[in-house]
């Protein structure tokens, strides 16, 4: 009776126990694919999202760029540099706000009288452009990817 019970245990009993191991051995490594897969995949889908979104900020910059040449080849640059403000808004749906600066620092536009939006703009850079240390900032054009 005790080697049928042996024969029982080592035959059955112990195959099971090792089964029963490795299936949750395998469980634990099929979760890990499986969030690595869904990270992977919100990876892709946040790349993709930020490529629109910086394709889409590519096009806004070159279509503001576009609209301010515009504004500076129709109209003397002293007169589109007092302007600017008015003619960028009308011309541009974006903008909340135009503004020029004189190679010396002087704001040229917006003036104080020309709305609330100019004087909370004019208010909140004030610090900015009375400065004494003044710094000497240069765009860089943008590039295209081919």
């Amino acid at each position: 009776m005790k080697k049928v019970a042996l024969v029982f245990v080592v035959a059955v009993l112990v195959p099971s126990l090792v089964l029963a191991w490795l299936a949750v051995r395998s469980l634990r490594d099929q979760q890990f694919l499986l969030e690595r897969q869904q990270s992977l995949l919100y990876q892709r889908v946040t790349d993709a999202l930020a490529q629109n979104l910086s394709d889409h900020l590519a096009q806004q910059q070159q279509e503001f760029s576009a609209r301010v040449e515009s504004l500076v080849s129709t109209n003397n640059p002293s007169v589109a540099a007092v302007q600017f403000d008015n003619q960028l808004r009308k011309s541009w749906p974006l903008a909340e706000i135009g503004f020029c600066v004189t190679l010396s620092g002087n704001i040229t536009c917006p003036s104080p009288g020309a709305g609330p939006a100019a004087q909370r703009f004019l208010w909140t850079t004030a610090v900015f452009w009375r400065t004494r240390n003044r710094r000497r900032f240069i765009g860089t054009p943008a590039t295209t990817a081919s």
